[in-house]
Order: structure tokens, then C-alpha cells, then sequence
């Protein structure tokens, strides 16, 4: 995953400007798979590598040492959908390249939308979702096992993630992120 943010992605964007920013999560991946193959030649064997292959694990330490009960897990993404907005295209659900739609660098749009929230480099995506897990306040949805947070990214941004729990242990991941003022 480390090698797809850090360098894969930007140049997959530059290279392949045009599928990016269509609404289509298969153009994003083969275009992604272009630049660093994944040794797969059928659109779900590159699907399946992408989503169950590429992802890390974020810990909390205290200032005793003590590691922090929730557990953050980075997806590039957890599935594909039908886009619901844009007939014909698909969206990535979950994970890193989910809220990649909502940014560009350079110029380039990171993900499946055109967007126009600049990122100085896609790492900072990783950094956007670690505060959001870690440092913002959670709002607990009353009946859901699902969480919320409300972060501030600038003077005029808030970026709104959703945080679900995987099974019954405390190891979250990134189920949707958007900018509420925008929608």
C-alpha cells in the first residue's frame, strides 16, 4: 500500500490522466496497475490484488507506552460499486481511494471524481485520516456500531469520516469520508 500512495499513485494520475476523475474505480486501478503491475491480467484478479493485498495498520501509543485500544486499518479501498449519481460508473467503497475522489495534486484528480481539494502530495491523505481517527472528537451513531468524526482541515474546510469497526474487536476502518458543505 505504502509504495501505491507514495509513488504509484501521482505518476498513475500523470500518466493517465483520463481515468482519473470519470466516475469509473476500474480505470483508476488499471491505470494504478499500469504503473506498478500487479502480475494479474483480468480486471477482478487486479481488483482482488488491490483490495486484499494493500493495507496497514495504525496504533495509538499513550504517553505510558500503553498501545490504545482502537486500532485504525488503512484500505486502499474495501469494494466496488455501481456509482449511484453516474450511471455506467463505479465507485470505490471504503479505504484510502474512496476519499482520493475528494482531492487532486498538481492538478490531477486522485480518484474516481473530478475534485478540487489540493493535496501537496497523496501521502497527506494518510495523515488527514489519522487525525481524523485519532484526535477528533467520535460521535457514536445511537443503534450503529459505526462512528463519526468532524475535523477541521483548514479555515474553510471540515472533512466528515464514518469509521466502522471490523467484527467485534476494536480494529476500525475508513467506511466514507465528504465534505458536508458540499453536498
Amino acid at each position: 500500500m505504502k509504495a501505491v500512495i507514495t509513488e504509484v499513485l501521482l505518476e498513475a494520475a500523470q500518466k493517465y490522466p483520463t481515468s482519473f476523475g470519470t466516475y469509473d474505480a476500474h480505470a483508476v486501478l488499471q491505470a494504478i496497475d499500469n504503473i506498478e503491475p500487479s502480475g494479474c491480467k483480468e480486471k477482478d484478479c487486479i481488483k482482488q490484488f488491490y483490495c486484499t493485498e494493500q493495507f496497514a495498520y495504525v496504533f495509538e501509543l499513550a504517553s505510558d507506552g500503553s498501545v490504545n485500544e482502537q486500532v485504525l486499518r488503512l484500505d486502499l479501498f474495501r469494494l466496488i460499486q455501481p456509482n449511484k449519481t453516474h450511471r455506467g460508473g463505479f465507485d470505490f467503497t471504503g479505504g484510502l481511494l474512496h476519499l482520493f475522489k475528494h482531492f487532486r495534486c498538481d492538478g490531477y484528480h486522485l480518484g474516481t471524481y473530478p475534485s478540487s481539494h489540493n493535496l501537496s502530495h497523496p501521502t497527506d491523505i494518510i495523515g488527514i485520516v489519522i487525525k481524523c481517527f485519532f484526535q477528533s472528537p467520535h460521535r457514536q451513531i445511537e443503534g450503529e456500531k459505526y462512528f463519526t468524526t468532524l475535523t477541521k482541515l483548514d479555515d474553510q474546510n471540515e472533512l466528515l469520516c464514518s469509521f466502522f469497526p471490523t467484527g467485534e474487536i476494536n480494529v476500525y476502518f475508513l467506511n466514507t469520508g465528504y465534505f458536508p458543505n458540499e453536498n
